[in-house]
């Protein structure tokens, strides 16, 4: 009898923590602060691993760890994102993002989107550590198959004398990791990189006194944009082949104010002195009134020897003689809509 109340004494002793113990259920906030891995990467050789560990949203800042497969040893940088390993695996850039509860709080006091602080692009040396930093950086691009080579935008505010208001001015730095050597292109609108060789192409739409408006090539030797074509116009789908030998694009160089855009098709080989138009509106192969297309992307072949385009029947164009109550406008609606148009209409002017 003794040694049964014995066992049942040291059972109730043993089981009462526990009952006092139980854990609470999660709640919303408990998911904010898991953290998930993402943007894992691996270094070409596979000696360098690199992660982003993101908390939950509006929970904190994300933190990117870099393994060393050498060392055994890994670092953290803090409110870091957006890693990418170099082709010859010498180079790690990645985007440094400002406080995320500082930005809030400065967004809370009324600060312009303009006037709050930036993302930062970081170009990491892995063999030494050392590090650029650009502030400001945006639509950053690192070639995927060749090295050595970062390119970025950054805004500038440019005032050509102490009488004038500044202007806003978006260059391209085509910045090369080694040496620190920078080509900077200004006013750019676009740009493309070859996929295969160490060239790039792009579109500046020229800025008084810098640059005039046209299409320009990397020469990553020389180290400096060269002109593939200037001229006042505008241009339209920038194309380059794998190699980086051949360039495309689509210009209208009618400045006056048509209402229709007549674009031609332009082609430039390395080493040539300019670019050759190959296509126009009065090619043959083009269906009766039919254009070149400023939508239809131009796109080389794997092997560089067909280029693709596209052609457009001409626009519909407004009829500009007619008076305000000569135009008619055509409401279109389904018999399935919960609201006929009439009382969407009516309810909107009214301002519910």
């Amino acid at each position: 009898m003794n040694r049964y109340l014995l066992i049942v004494l040291f059972l109730v002793i043993a089981v009462s923590p526990s009952i006092g113990q139980q854990k609470r259920a999660l709640e919303p906030a408990d998911y904010a602060i898991w953290n998930q891995i993402n943007r894992q990467l691996i270094s070409n050789d596979g000696k360098w691993v690199a992660y982003v560990a993101e908390p939950g949203e509006g929970a904190g800042n994300p933190t990117l760890s870099l393994y060393d497969g050498t060392t055994d040893k890994t670092q953290t940088m803090q409110r870091a994102d957006a890693p990418r390993f170099s082709a010859d695996n010498r180079f790690l850039i990645y985007t440094l993002h400002p406080d995320k509860e500082s930005v809030k709080e400065m967004r809370r006091n009324g600060k312009k989107k303009k006037d709050l602080p930036k993302d930062t692009l970081v170009v990491l040396k892995l063999a030494d550590q050392s590090s650029i930093k650009v502030p400001g950086a945006s639509n950053v691009q690192l070639p995927e198959k060749w090295s050595d080579w970062v390119f970025f935008k950054v805004e500038n505010e440019i005032k050509k004398d102490s009488t004038t208001k500044a202007e806003e001015r978006t260059d391209l730095v085509a910045h090369q990791m080694s040496t620190g050597n920078q080509a900077i292109l200004p006013a750019v609108e676009d740009y493309v990189l070859a996929e295969e060789n160490a060239s790039a192409a792009s579109i500046s739409k020229g800025f008084e006194g810098a640059i005039e408006p046209g299409v320009f090539y990397l020469d990553t030797n020389a180290k400096q944009w060269l002109a593939i074509h200037e001229q006042k116009g505008a241009y339209e789908q920038l194309s380059i082949d794998r190699q980086g030998t051949q360039v495309a694009f689509l210009a209208d160089f009618d400045t006056t104010e048509n209402r229709i855009d007549y674009f031609d098709l332009y082609h430039w080989n390395k080493g040539s002195s300019a670019p050759e138009k190959i296509a126009d509106r009065a090619d043959t192969f083009l269906p009766e009134g039919w254009l070149i297309s400023k939508n239809g992307r131009l796109k080389f072949s794997k092997n560089g020897e067909r280029l693709d385009f596209g052609i457009a029947p001409p626009p519909v164009l407004e009829d500009t003689t007619l008076l305000p109550e000569e135009k008619v406008s055509v409401e279109v609606w389904n018999y399935q809509d919960k609201t006929l148009y009439m009382k969407r209409q009516e309810v909107q002017h009214k301002g519910f």
